[in-house]
C-alpha cells in the first residue's frame, strides 16, 4: 500500500485489508515521506501480517510502488491505494482465479466510485466477457485506453518483476532483440485474465495522488 501526505481514508484502505476472507495475505505500507504517518499505523501493527516502512525522503509514486512490489515475497501481489478499498472477497475469488488458470499472469475486474460518505458514484464499464484473454486481444485495447484499474489487479509476482526488469533495462538502453529477454520471466507471453463483477473494489475518484 503506497502513501504519504493527510491520506484521509488511509485506516479505511487498511481495515479493508484486513476483512479479506483469503488467509495467509501480509501487507506492506510504504509511507512516500519521513514517516508522519506511524501514528496512525502503528494501531495495525499488533497484527503481524502488517508492516510499515517510511522511505524517509519523497522518491516519486514510481518509485514508492516499485519499492512495494520489489519487497514483495508471496507468489501474488497488488497494489492497493490508501483512498481505495477491496470488497471482502477481493483476494480470495482473484487468488482462485490465478490457481484455476496458472497460464494467466494477472487478473483484474471491475471497481465502484464513492464518494467521502463511502456513497456509490459510478462504476467501470467493462469491456470484456469474463475468463482468459489472449495478448493479441487484450493489448490494443489498452494502447487506445486504459482498462485496467491497477487497484484491480491481482498478478504474479515473477510476471510483475520481469515486466519491471525489462522497463529498466529498455530505459538504460542495455535491452535489445532477443537479450532484453534473456534470463527474465516471460511475462511478455502470459495471457491475460478478467474477472468481473466478483470481489470489486471501491475507488475514491480524484482524491490524493503522488504516492
Amino acid at each position: 500500500m503506497p502513501t504519504r501526505g493527510a491520506a484521509p481514508y488511509l485506516e479505511q484502505a487498511i481495515e479493508s485489508v484486513l476483512a479479506q476472507t483469503q488467509p495467509g495475505w501480509s501487507l506492506f505500507i510504504s509511507e512516500n515521506g519521513p514517516g508522519e504517518l506511524e501514528d496512525r499505523v502503528k494501531p495495525f501493527l499488533g497484527d503481524e501480517r502488517v508492516r510499515f516502512s517510511p522511505t524517509g525522503e519523497d522518491l516519486g509514486a514510481a518509485r514508492n510502488h516499485t519499492r512495494l512490489l520489489e519487497a514483495g515475497t508471496a507468489p501474488y501481489v497488488a497494489i492497493l491505494h490508501d483512498d481505495d478499498r477491496w470488497d471482502p472477497e477481493w483476494l480470495a475469488r482473484r487468488v482462485d482465479f490465478l490457481e484455476r488458470h496458472p497460464e494467466c499472469g494477472f487478473v483484474f475486474g471491475g471497481n465502484r466510485e464513492i464518494d467521502g460518505e463511502s456513497r456509490v458514484t459510478a462504476s467501470s464499464e467493462l469491456v470484456l466477457a469474463e475468463g482468459v484473454h489472449q495478448p493479441e486481444e487484450i493489448v490494443p485495447l489498452l494502447v487506445r485506453h486504459n482498462i485496467v484499474g491497477i487497484p484491480t489487479v491481482l498478478a504474479r509476482l515473477l510476471v510483475l518483476l520481469g515486466a519491471l526488469q525489462r522497463i529498466e533495462e529498455q530505459a538504460h538502453g542495455r535491452a535489445s532483440g532477443a537479450g532484453s529477454r534473456s534470463g527474465s520471466p516471460r511475462s511478455s507471453r502470459r495471457m491475460f485474465s478478467l474477472k468481473c463483477g466478483e470481489g470489486m473494489r471501491d475507488s475514491r475518484k480524484n482524491s490524493s495522488s503522488g504516492r
